[in-house]
């Protein structure tokens, strides 16, 4: 069972929560988590890089030179990839990279990234994050009181939270570099892989846990 402290907005420590490993999974799993973050990297790529084939290029048809006699290799078209501004043989044409990964492995590889960062203590739980105004300076204080320093951190919001608190937290963190913002709903393995630390409010961790956690009667860790 994973324990962690609850600290309030000054940093002081109000509680503690915690997380079943086995709800986790139990384990990391190294090879998912790599199998995850390269499909979500293929499917960020845009896949728009094209050349034209001899057959697109536009130009005459017309023999360049006669058959035999001149001492050159036998050639009857400019659009060849030979010559400058010809097609291009095995190029580039637009194409879709994205990786396909099961929904259910998705899940997992979730809940394994979870696991790793609840292991390597390198999540921090707030009792609560909202925002009436925008506001980076606060937000700033409260990322350092709670123990978040230079790090790249992800900031993750509960499902429940309306849409003018989310926009005060999102816009409070816009313009600080690392600090990316995602409701519980939106969280996907390199989104907790790729940020140092993990920040979230208790609501949202149970957001999070109930949606990559296992639901199965054996969710209760054997110690």
């Amino acid at each position: 069972m994973f324990e962690v402290p609850v600290k309030g907005v000054d940093g002081g420590e109000v509680g503690t929560v915690s997380v079943s490993k086995a709800q986790l999974g139990g384990c990391v799993r190294h090879q998912l988590l790599k199998d995850a973050v390269v499909a979500y990297e293929a499917h960020d790529r845009v896949g728009t890089a094209s050349v034209k084939t001899r057959a697109m290029v536009v130009g005459s048809t017309k023999k360049i030179y006669r058959q035999k006699g001149t001492g050159r290799a036998r050639h009857g078209s400019r659009k060849v990839n030979l010559f400058r501004g010809g097609g291009v043989t095995h190029g580039p044409i637009p194409r879709n990279y994205g990786g396909v990964l099961p929904k259910r492995q998705r899940r997992i590889a979730t809940a394994s990234a979870l696991f790793s960062k609840f292991r390597d203590s390198e999540v921090r739980v707030v009792d609560r994050l909202a925002f009436s105004q925008p506001k980076t300076a606060r937000l700033e204080e409260i990322l350092g009181a709670v123990g978040v320093e230079d790090e790249t951190v992800l900031i993750v919001l509960p499902d429940t939270d309306d849409v003018e608190t989310s926009r005060n937290v999102y816009l409070s963190a816009r313009n600080m570099p690392g600090v990316a913002v995602l409701r519980a709903q939106d969280v996907n393995a390199r989104d907790l892989l790729v940020s140092r630390l993990t920040v979230l409010s208790s609501e949202s961790l149970k957001h999070l846990t109930e949606r990559v956690g296992q639901k199965t009667a054996d969710a209760e860790e054997a110690e």
